[in-house]
């Protein structure tokens, strides 16, 4: 059994979340690195998760079947070089 590689998905600013949403409901399982960071604020601290890459997340997927991906609310393309996505090593 051959697992799909991973590719690095360039996603509209502050969407990440909700193209791993869209991606989920899709039949993918996409990862979101994030990490924990606190902001203040005048009157309180908030500890809030924010994406390690900011607009840019990954996912295992066929390139004969990217679609779905591409037509993904929030997903802008397949990172590559050139107009051929690249697998991350």
């Amino acid at each position: 059994m051959t697992h799909d590689p991973w590719f690095a998905l360039k996603v509209r600013p502050r969407f990440e979340r909700t193209a791993v949403a869209h991606l989920r409901y899709r039949g993918y399982d996409p990862f979101l690195p994030s990490y924990i960071a606190k902001r203040r604020w005048s009157d309180r601290v908030k500890s809030l998760e924010l994406p390690l890459f900011p607009g840019y997340l990954f996912c295992q997927l066929d390139l004969k079947s990217r679609l779905p991906i591409l037509t993904t609310p929030g997903v802008n393309f397949i990172v590559g070089s050139g107009r051929i996505p690249t697998p991350i090593s």
